[in-house]
């Protein structure tokens, strides 16, 4: 798989800063990504017991109505001063796009204390695009909490594309590839195989950025083993496109978590069989 890596200080993606706001600006990005972006299991586990300490995990209700709008007590970490902080659980990008773009623009659910500080809610948070069919649900809290949001899923018959996320930041992972007309599961084993490429790296946090069909590529932000240093890197569209029509990994309908740890049992699966 043939890749690139200019330097990518000017570039524009979505990261999570020290503040644990999400940005649109790779040279604002994190202190610490890997509790936030796309990653193992283990990963995403760590994330959620990070944004549970700071802030309540409110259950937002599955619903495909009215989006779901309130508010939420809220301690500041770096102040201490308890103040209500808005809360969006419910996003239905045909009734209220607003919520869409501030999700993308990292302005969903961030409380912005007096004192300075900007920090991430931790919340459940329904995200239902209608033209899409598709859901992405939001779930803080590790894998019971993950167990239980799937039996919901079922238990509501909703049908279309479902998705468990762990944080707010895959979620706009997910929205970004909805929106470029790209394949979660693909994409998450393109990943696993170009991180392969650059050797033993598979724990390092990708992120999808854009994709250019008329250049043929994907483009990509890494950050380094610190996850720091982000770096805008390219890969060929025709490699994710050759997953997609020439393997079998397409999840079932009951999988819902499409992330690095089931990509690379993918990966794995997908190399037994070609041999």
């Amino acid at each position: 798989m043939q890749v690139t890596g200019p330097d990518c200080q000017s570039s524009r993606s979505l990261f999570v800063d020290d503040d644990c706001r999400i940005f649109a600006a790779v040279g604002e990005c994190a202190r610490d990504p890997r509790r936030h972006a796309v990653g193992p299991r283990r990963a995403s586990r760590h994330r959620a017991a990070h944004a549970a300490a700071t802030v309540p995990i409110v259950k937002a209700v599955l619903s495909e109505g009215v989006p779901i709008v309130g508010t939420a007590p809220v301690t500041c970490p770096a102040c201490g001063v308890e103040q209500d902080a808005q809360l969006v659980q419910s996003i239905n990008t045909q009734k209220d796009p607003d919520h869409k773009t501030k999700l993308l623009a990292g302005e969903l659910n961030v409380l912005a204390c007096a004192c300075g500080k900007r920090t991430q809610l931790a919340a459940e948070v329904l995200f239902h695009d209608p033209i899409a069919d598709y859901f992405c649900r939001v779930v803080p809290g590790g894998d019971d909490a993950m167990a239980h949001a799937a039996e919901l899923f079922r238990a509501s018959g909703a049908t279309g594309g479902q998705r468990l996320v762990p944080t707010l930041n895959a979620l706009v992972e997910k929205v970004k590839l909805l929106d470029a007309g790209l394949e979660d599961w693909a994409i998450e084993m393109t990943k696993v195989l170009l991180l392969a490429s650059l050797g033993n790296e598979i724990d390092r946090v990708l992120l999808f950025h854009a994709a250019d069909p008329q250049a043929g590529v994907i483009q990509w932000v890494l950050f380094d083993e610190e996850g720091r240093k982000p770096e805008l890197m390219s890969s060929s569209l025709a490699a994710y496109e050759k997953l997609v029509v020439r393997t079998n990994a397409r999840p079932g309908a009951r999988e819902l978590r499409i992330d690095r740890a089931w990509a690379v049992e993918a990966v794995r699966q997908m190399i037994s069989n070609a041999n």
